[in-house]
């Protein structure tokens, strides 16, 4: 009888090449789900080129996401005497609009983009010359309110513009401005800010340390209310200060038993963040529920977690590094998740569809020639 034919041969060599799959489906991802991508190019959707740009944000609205490209091909000179001139100023943004009718051109500007925030069916830009509202029920852009300017020639605009954190309250109506150094809130969209207050000495109140080379904070609203994350150091737990937004009086500090590193909120509300546990660096994700308890609703243990997204039906995390890195999408109602290869650079999520978005490729670096609402070639992939 042939030695290959028999029984323990068969045996061992099934249980090797079983093996190899799982080496291979374990190690190197194989069983990671790959994204299905639709390209939507009929003949009804403007080819002109989108514009070239050198990076790109996205600001979240009720129906879709704003995304914001900006280029920055200014010339620099150096002079005999080693200083640095800038020749010309040709920054420029391009905002475009992703919803359920598709990618939808919306403006260009020249200077730079500062921020944005979306509620309802309206976006409010902030750009180096003023505030810009578009309507997204109509798609029209309203005329430019140029920022006022100070007795000193400057312009009055908070500084925290500039990279920092629009949050919008439905609770209150106001809109809150945050970044590392202040927080403030507007009741006029952003027109005049009505209350400011240093973070440094807010915490200070409760943690005494000055601010270090790692200190950090991260925010979210909760009916009238601001939820402030303080991390002071990579080491320590994370301070919670609950901040009143109507009479702007702390209603509650408290001490967390592990280290926030990202939050994120979806339409809903709900609340969701990365955790640390300093003890043993282990990672989770967690819900912050109303009521201020802590529900674990994933855990990775020392594998590393990142760049969190929620929409009111899923969420979705990177997990691992470099080429170890995939993507898990959850169900929030089951806790479920399914494995897919990473999210790349050129992938937009879109809460409002369950969808990631990107932009075909194809740029061109001459002025838009587009209609306001003007669909583009673009392409999705659906959440299953």
């Amino acid at each position: 009888m042939n030695p290959f034919f028999r029984k323990p041969f068969i045996i061992i060599t099934s249980l090797f090449i079983l093996s190899l799959l799982l080496f291979y489906g374990v190690l190197f991802h194989g069983f990671a789900s790959k994204w299905q991508w639709e390209n939507e190019n009929s003949s009804e959707l403007s080819s002109y080129p989108y514009s070239h740009y050198d990076w790109r944000n996205t600001f979240y609205a009720s129906s879709g996401i704003l995304i914001k490209t900006e280029s920055d091909s200014g010339r620099y000179d150096v002079d005999i005497y080693g200083r640095l001139h800038r020749q010309d100023n040709q920054r420029k943004y391009t905002l475009y609009f992703s919803d359920k009718e598709g990618m939808r051109f919306v403006s260009q500007g020249q200077g730079s983009f500062y921020n944005a925030y979306c509620v309802a069916d309206k976006c409010v830009l902030f750009t180096e010359q003023g505030r810009q509202t578009i309507d997204l029920t109509e798609f029209t852009v309203a005329d430019l309110i140029p920022w006022q300017e100070t007795n000193n020639g400057y312009y009055r605009f908070p500084l925290a513009l500039i990279g920092g954190k629009l949050l919008f309250s439905q609770t209150t109506s106001q809109l809150v401005l945050v970044d590392n150094k202040t927080i403030l809130t507007s009741l006029d969209e952003g027109e005049s800010w009505e209350y400011s207050v240093n973070t440094e000495d807010l915490v200070k109140q409760y943690y005494a340390e000055d601010f270090g080379e790692f200190t950090q904070f991260h925010y979210a609203l909760s009916d009238d209310s601001l939820i402030i994350f303080y991390n002071h150091h990579y080491t320590t737990n994370t301070l919670e200060i609950t901040l009143n937004l109507v009479n702007k009086e702390v209603k509650k500090t408290r001490w967390l038993p592990l280290r926030v590193k990202e939050v994120t909120q979806n339409a809903n509300g709900d609340i969701y963040f990365i955790a640390q546990h300093a003890n043993r660096d282990l990672y989770s994700v967690v819900q912050r529920q109303s009521d201020g308890n802590l529900n674990t609703f994933y855990e990775s243990g020392y594998k590393y977690i990142n760049d969190l997204m929620v929409s009111n039906d899923n969420l979705i995390l990177n997990k691992g590094y470099n080429d170890d890195k995939i993507t898990l999408v959850f169900s929030l109602k089951t806790k479920s998740y399914t494995s897919y290869e990473k999210v790349t650079d050129d992938m937009m999520f879109n809460p409002a569809l369950s969808s990631f978005v990107r932009l075909f490729d194809n740029y061109g670096d001459e002025d838009t020639l587009l209609l306001l609402g003007e669909r583009l070639k673009y392409s999705h992939a659906a959440i299953n």
